[in-house]
This record gives C-alpha cells, structure tokens and sequence, in this order.
C-alpha cells in the first residue's frame, strides 16, 4: 500500500476487512497476504491506497483458500464505518436515506476511484447507480463488497427496517450462488447489467432515521471533504469527468468551457489529459456511453429524452453514436433486455 496516485484506486483499510474475514473463515490471513506480497494493513488513513490488481490477487487468493465464491459478500458484511474513515461516520449520521445516498455519491472519491454514484428517482422509485470509471478494472468480488457494505449500512442506520425492491448488478449470475444473492439481499436480482442500480420505495427514503445528527453529518463531511481535495488535486480526469455528468443535461459542452471551469487553458488541459493517456472527446464519449446505458435500460425513458440529456441535438446522431459503443440501436439494445417486443 502506498501514498495516492492516479494509479491508486481503493482505500487501504479495505484490506482490513478482507483480512477480517478470513480470519473468520478459521483462514490465517497473514499467510493470504504474504502470497501477494503484501503485509496486513495497519491504518486507516484514506490517502494510503491499495491497486486494483492488487486486490484481484488478494480476492483470487481468499476465494480460492476460503473456498467460498461469495467471498466478496462476506467482506462487505464485515466492513466497518472506520474502515471508511470520516466518510463511515458522516453515513451513520445522515438525516435520511436520501441524504445517504446524496452523501455517498458526493463523496465516494475518498474510498475509490473505481465509480461515479448518482441518484436518480423515477415515479415512486429511488435509485442509487454506481457506474464504473474508464479503465476501472475491479473484480466481481470488489463489486459484491461494495454493494453488501452499502446494503448492510442502510440495514443499520433504519433500525433494519431497509428494504430494496429490486438489485441489478453488473456481475454476471455466480454459478449455484444465485438464490445465496437472492436470499442476501431479500429482492429479485437482475446479472449482467450495464450498471449497479439499488431500487428503493420513494416512500422510505426521506423518513428521518434513529441516530439522525446534522452536526456530526456536516463536521464529517468537512474532514472528508479535506482529504478530497488532496486526492482530487492531482485527479484531472475525475475533475473533467464530474464537470461533464454535470453540465450534460444543461449546456452543449466542449473542451474550452470545461478548461474556462477548471481555470486552465485549453491547451494546457490537453497536455494533463494526454499525460493521463486520454483526452476530452474520450471522457465526454465515455460519460454518455455509460449514462446512455442506463437510460435505455429504463423503459421509462424515450430515445429522444435520452439524445437531448446527453447533449445531442439529433436524434439520429445519437442512435450512430449507441451503435458504435453496442453495435447494436437503442431499440435493440432494449429488446435484448427484455424492454420492447
């Protein structure tokens, strides 16, 4: 584990629960570490961070001591609001689940790089997305740990009086572990999505909960909010990222408005993008993939609605882009979900 850098994308204390639960498995998870050539991690300070090829190995060796597939569960089940640093507190003392979930989307940055999390509500839905970050190359067990920490933590903060309505998540079916999934999370669940979408009732998410306490929620949200902007300093490509999922819906965006928010030239932007191996045109067509994605795998919402969100000002230009990313058009991306006949 080591100090932050672009290339760093996992909080370091995460290891600690995975060393946890082997540990409770009667697995000696020195010796799991030792084969990666890693030591047991000591602290929980955000700024040390741990690679995502790291933590492949690390889960390729547990799942295959442990002999458990659903490793990652165990590990998200295991992970304490410490493990999250000052982030974990802040979320234990959220009014609402929607102020939850707005915190955990606004914030997620301080315990990884590998998503974007936004909120969404539609009708008497509310949805958390998790999308993941270009060049995210985070295992299924990463995934099923995160989203059995969030779950756990919506469990605890409600009195576990939480419940979802449905679960997509972007790993595909675990072979003879589906009804383990099922029966973890208590809703249907739908594999092999474009996204990790958590659905909730609308009518649960803005009831004040038990530890509700504005004045420890906003003193977390300031140390948070410190180490983000040491995390974020060096972090242009999140930077441009966030300022297009912004601004998308509401302006036609190009390279030079975003160097004008960023208070650079446009041409030194372009030399941090390429240092980075990227560009602007690369980020802006990653962020509408992503979000096209999720809007065509909602029936609620046209093709034509999705163009003019994602800043199209034709449809059929947007229909050539979804054919490039999927090879396939909206409608039949939709029928192949199961949307339209």
């Amino acid at each position: 584990m080591k100090e932050v850098t672009h290339n760093s994308s996992i909080i370091g204390a995460y290891a600690i629960a995975i060393a946890e639960a082997l540990e409770n498995l009667g697995v000696v998870a020195e010796d799991i570490f030792h084969t990666c050539g890693l030591s047991l991690p000591t602290t929980t300070d955000p700024l040390v961070r741990i690679d995502n090829q790291t933590i492949s190995r690390l889960y390729a060796a547990a799942v295959q001591a442990s002999g458990d597939p659903g490793f990652g569960l165990r590990v998200g089940e295991t992970m304490r609001p410490a493990n999250l640093h000052a982030m974990g507190f802040a979320l234990l003392s959220s009014i609402s689940i929607r102020d939850f979930a707005q915190r955990l989307s606004a914030f997620y940055r301080v315990v990884s790089q590998n998503a974007d999390i936004r909120c969404e509500e539609r009708g008497n839905q509310f949805l958390l997305i998790s999308t993941s970050t270009k060049g995210a190359d985070t295992c299924f067990e990463t995934q099923d740990a995160y989203i059995a920490l969030v779950t756990n933590l919506l469990r605890t903060i409600s009195g576990n009086r939480f419940q979802l309505r449905t679960l997509e998540l972007t790993r595909p079916q675990p072979e003879g572990q589906a009804q383990r999934y099922r029966d973890y999370f208590q809703c249907d669940i739908g594999f092999d999505r474009p996204e990790i979408i958590m659905v909730m009732d609308v009518a649960q998410v803005d009831k004040r909960l038990p530890g509700a306490n504005e004045e420890l929620a906003l003193g977390h949200d300031r140390t948070v909010m410190e180490y983000l902007q040491r995390i974020d300093r060096s972090d242009i490509v999140n930077r441009v990222r966030s300022l297009i999922s912004e601004e998308l819906p509401v302006r036609a965006l190009n390279k030079d408005r975003v160097a004008e928010q960023l208070h650079i030239s446009t041409r030194n932007l372009q030399l941090k993008l390429a240092a980075r191996d990227t560009s602007f045109q690369e980020i802006l067509d990653s962020t509408r993939r992503a979000q096209a994605l999720a809007m065509m795998s909602r029936s609620s919402v046209s093709v034509t609605e999705a163009a003019f969100s994602l800043g199209y000002t034709e449809v059929s230009n947007f229909t050539r882009a979804f054919k490039r990313w999927t090879n396939q058009s909206p409608r039949q991306y939709r029928q192949g979900l199961g949307l339209e006949r």
